[in-house]
């Protein structure tokens, strides 16, 4: 497929050094596929920058020549022993003097030359000749990575050494391995170059337990599993870069979402105990009573449920870490006692116009207010009474949301949403014994905590730190950047503890296309995880049933880069077929030649037409006035025309109506109901056209 992008060694030779979340995004991707094309009986063998193509930040592993080469070789030729085969800078020792047999692990040393490349702008072994590369390779060791970038993860340079072992039966067994020790995942391993050094899986291990469970407070890197997943880090580093020298490598590693009836859950929001050692994760079973609140203790191996938290929604627990609050999507605000001793009790009714809340102390419970009203951030008892306001906002059009109390127990962190809670969202820091408050310039989506000085906060898909003065209520410097590449919804993708222990949702969201038949058996299509989106349409099949359309989101989650793209079913392929952004709801023309879609709020909404190979522009259809919306294109069987919904739209539909449009001759569209529709206005055409 053509990859509108570039490939790693022009984006190496512009930046030399890539950042460590980019270089083991990238790592991780092509981990992944030499994992695949291994299990195929496939090494690539040439594994080297410029065989690694990006596409709008994913790694698209090309060019097999020399696999090719080798498995249609005529003779024993090509792999006769002293013929080597590849690029010097990135062979194996192995595949450097010729070895007959080459399996997987030499391409895991190639990656980890490239890996080691990203990271420290140069590959390991390098030489003024392919000749001097090779004899270093054969006989030089691997520099340590930490001692010329301290910033690079322990865990990280653990992985790419035992990579870059001389033999292979001491490298990691597969790629997929390889992958996970990059992420952070598994079990610590003694790699040869830890045996150098006796007791290095004793020392790890409790190196981790010092930083999850000891003194010192820390913030950090992490990894990622699929869309849920949860890292969970340590290190003063990012915060406190002063203290670094003083302090061990970071601990990081993954935390598998709960399990429900054999199926991962969504979590949509999760709370971490002041001593970071144990995770409330609110997930949904997929049943109508919503979301329920889990308790993953990082000592125990699963996550286990909370009876009578159906419908939770925010979660926080007491400075003594012996209670949960949780407030429900029915307006309820329970707590529970962690140890399980208890039922849920109800301490207040009718706070559904609360979000997130927060424990001021053991006795006080603080709640943000999320409708515009004179009616801020409000306080309750923990055990149980009336409401009482603590702030108020400048207008009945604000609103100050998602509170968290700092250190002192004091001063409280809130967002002060502006009028629309659109791009007027800013970090404000108040007094919760005076109420007063100052809304700073920084903007913010939801705030997390306070340490070392430094308030956390998200901000589209980041998490970032700003100095604060807390007596004064006021932001003291200018912010910096401390995690990239949340997900979506970054004000639910990251708690901290009172200990510093940082818990965050990171990477794209990702999807793959799944086909079910009528026995419920499944078949996985897409083997690729991208940012698939079933906004209204869903995928949709061509007629032929050869292709599949759907939305793919932009990088890290950007519905405003979203386009329609399309999946060969028998090449395994996604292609491109819009450029539009922030667009949606696909479906086919009758000839499976065109493809039909809206664009979404808040761009002006309008109906398109596209030829599926994307060879020409978009061609608007109609085009709706400003505050109409336009959703869920569902093209007729007999190819005339395009069933779709209209609507008055404010940030969502709000009363819809089901219309007509001809592809040929007028333009105008026919409204086939008679009534208003609510926002779930999702109109198909049956097979015969009739209904």
């Amino acid at each position: 497929p053509y990859v509108a992008g570039e490939s790693l060694r022009a984006k190496l030779d512009r930046e030399r050094q890539l950042p460590i979340d980019e270089a083991i995004h990238i790592a991780t991707g092509v981990a992944l596929a030499l994992d695949y094309t291994h299990r195929h009986g496939v090494i690539h063998r040439d594994l080297k920058p410029e065989n690694i193509l990006l596409h709008e930040g994913q790694p698209l592993l090309a060019d097999f020549g020399i696999a090719l080469a080798v498995s249609n070789a005529a003779t024993d030729r090509i792999t006769q022993p002293g013929l080597s085969v590849g690029t010097p800078r990135y062979m194996s020792p192995e595949q450097a003097v010729g070895d007959r047999v080459i399996d997987g692990r030499t391409d895991i040393y190639s990656l980890g030359a490239l890996t080691y490349e990203m990271l420290l702008a140069e590959p390991p072994h390098g030489g003024g000749t392919a000749q001097a590369t090779i004899a270093r390779i054969l006989t030089e060791p691997v520099h340590s990575m930490r001692a010329s970038r301290a910033s690079v993860p322990k865990y990280v340079e653990d992985a790419v050494l035992r990579a870059l072992e001389k033999l292979p039966a001491d490298r990691w067994p597969t790629a997929h391995d390889f992958a996970d020790a990059l992420a952070g995942r598994g079990a610590p391993i003694a790699t040869p170059h830890d045996a150098r050094t006796k007791g290095a899986v004793r020392r790890r291990q409790r190196d981790a337990g010092d930083g999850m469970y000891g003194r010192r407070s820390m913030i950090g890197g992490g990894a990622f599993v699929t869309v849920i997943a949860i890292a969970v880090a340590a290190t003063w580093r990012i915060v406190a870069p002063e203290r670094a020298a003083q302090e061990k490598a970071s601990v990081s590693f993954a935390i598998d979402p709960p399990i429900y009836d054999g199926v991962r859950q969504t979590t949509i929001d999760f709370a971490i105990s002041p001593d970071g050692g144990t995770l409330a994760l609110l997930a949904y079973p997929f049943e109508e009573s919503g979301a329920r609140a889990y308790l993953r203790r990082l000592s125990e191996p699963s996550a286990i449920p909370i009876p009578g938290t159906e419908g939770a929604s925010y979660a926080a627990f007491s400075p003594d870490g012996a209670w949960l609050s949780i407030v429900t999507q029915g307006g309820k605000l329970l707590k529970v006692r962690v140890d399980g001793t208890t039922a849920p009790i109800t301490l207040a009714d009718g706070v559904d116009g609360y979000n997130g809340a927060t424990w001021a102390d053991n006795e006080t419970i603080v709640l943000g207010n999320a409708r515009p009203s004179r009616l801020g951030l409000g306080r309750i008892a923990a055990s149980g009474g009336a409401m009482h306001p603590v702030t108020t906002p400048q207008s009945a059009a604000t609103a100050h949301g998602f509170p968290v109390v700092g250190p002192d127990g004091k001063t409280v962190l809130f967002v002060d949403w502006g009028p629309g809670f659109t791009e007027d969202d800013f970090l404000a820091i108040g007094s919760l014994e005076t109420g007063s408050f100052h809304t700073s310039s920084v903007q913010a989506s939801r705030p997390f905590g306070v340490i070392d000085g430094r308030a956390l906060y998200a901000l589209g898909t980041s998490i970032m730190a700003v100095p604060i003065d807390a007596q004064g209520l006021r932001v003291t410097g200018d912010p910096v950047r401390v995690v990239e590449n949340l997900t979506l919804d970054a004000k639910r993708s990251a708690a901290l503890s009172a200990g510093g222990t940082l818990a965050y949702r990171r990477g794209q969201p990702g999807s793959r296309l799944i086909l079910l038949d009528r026995e419920g058996r499944t078949q996985t299509l897409s083997s690729d995880e991208r940012a698939l989106w079933s906004y209204g349409g869903g995928p949709r099949f061509s007629p032929d049933g050869q292709q599949i359309a759907v939305n793919v989101w932009g990088p890290s989650g950007d519905t405003l880069a979203a386009d329609i793209w399309t999946f060969d079913v028998k090449q395994r392929t996604f292609t491109r077929v819009t450029s539009l952004g922030n667009v949606g709801d696909p479906d086919w023309t009758i000839d499976g030649k065109r493809v039909v879609f809206t664009t979404l709020f808040p761009r002006k909404a309008a109906l398109w037409l596209q030829v599926a190979d994307g060879s020409q522009a978009a061609e608007r259809l109609i085009q709706a006035p400003d505050g109409i919306g336009i959703f869920h294109s569902s093209v007729t069987p007999d190819g005339q025309g395009v069933v779709f919904c209209r609507g008055a739209t404010t940030g969502s539909v709000a009363r819809a109506e089901l219309l007509y449009l001809s592809f040929v001759g007028d333009r105008t569209p026919e409204r086939l109901t008679d009534e208003s529709l609510s926002d779930n206005c999702l109109g198909r055409v049956s097979p015969d056209g009739r209904w």
